[in-house]
């Protein structure tokens, strides 16, 4: 059997659910389930075999923005009847019914809604629910207020990619109005992050050249503060710390923040590719999702270049 349960409302920290000699935590500052494995289209089936594909044209609104939100229901034969009622309410942050809308009009199960928040309505996820005859359907939307920023922020690096012999990470952060003028004497926030990542090659995209048996923790820099000068400039320089291996490819990443005279920041990023192996390994694996005790695996190796080109006569242990 399975259970099924509903929260309309975040609140508390965390979400705990247990079931006989099993439990299991979620915190609500986690980041969202991985969904990567899992169909999360916006096909929505009920219990009597009654399906509704439900979207909108924009994934953010703002207060004051009209939305329009299209359903296309399907039977169990595939066919809709023409000119049955459906029904929207549409519910705010606060689970309170802001809008009720009936259409009887419909062409092959297709139908459209055409409404409006007010300019005041409040922000965050609001709710869509579709009732198409004994059936439910919900639907998320998002109200948010969006400013436009009033500067442009750029990261700038002489070098396209590091070399650990470089020991060094230089870039300047420039910033300025929109409308030209040099952003002067604003606060700066900089900071240089190295992670790792998956190194992968277009013509051998069924090997992994990750290593998972080494664990690589971000390293971070101290937090760089400075104000720009009169240019709206300002210059950061990091010595690398001492890196001996990492399960893949390695990058810098820069994190620059300059705040606005009202003191909101305005972000920009940079990413940097480090040198850290000049070849990498590659491992085919089997294409059996299971393999039989007892049974042979098949793996298959390769050796490339950082530029991913085949490095022929160099001996491998595995």
């Amino acid at each position: 059997n399975t259970g099924r349960c509903e929260l309309i409302k975040k609140a508390g920290f965390y979400i705990e659910a247990e079931y006989k000699n099993q439990r299991s935590v979620l915190k609500f500052s986690d980041d969202r389930l991985d969904d990567s494995c899992f169909d999360t289209g916006g096909l929505v089936e009920s219990d009597s075999g009654l399906k509704a594909f439900i979207y909108t044209e924009r994934g953010v609104y703002r207060p004051g923005d009209t939305i329009n939100l299209s359903v296309i229901a399907r039977n169990q034969e595939n066919t809709f009847p023409e000119n049955h009622p459906v029904i929207l309410r549409v519910f705010n942050p606060r689970n309170r019914k802001i809008i009720e809308k009936t259409i009887k009009k419909g062409s092959d199960g297709f139908y459209s809604f055409k409404f409006k928040t007010d300019e005041d309505a409040l922000t965050g996820d609001w709710r869509a629910e579709l009732k198409i005859g004994s059936n439910d359907f919900y639907y998320p939307l998002k109200i948010e207020t969006v400013v436009p920023y009033r500067l442009k922020v750029n990261i700038e690096s002489k070098e396209k990619r590091i070399s650990l012999k470089d020991r060094e990470i230089k870039a300047t952060i420039k910033a300025q109005y929109l409308f030209g003028n040099p952003a002067s004497n604003l606060d700066s926030e900089t900071v240089v992050k190295i992670e790792p990542y998956e190194v992968k090659f277009d013509k051998y995209r069924a090997f992994h050249f990750t290593n998972q048996g080494i664990d690589f923790k971000i390293i971070t820099s101290p937090m760089f503060e400075s104000k720009l000068n009169k240019n709206g400039e300002t210059n950061i320089k990091w010595q690398l710390p001492e890196i001996d291996k990492a399960p893949s490819g390695l990058r810098a990443v820069i994190e620059a923040k300059v705040l606005e005279k009202g003191g909101r920041p305005v972000p920009q990023e940079k990413i940097i590719p480090i040198d850290l192996y000049k070849c990498y390994v590659g491992i085919q694996g089997p294409k059996e999702k299971y393999v039989p005790i007892g049974s042979p695996i098949n793996l298959k190796t390769i050796l490339v270049s950082d530029k991913g080109e085949i490095v022929p006569d160099r001996k491998l242990n595995y």
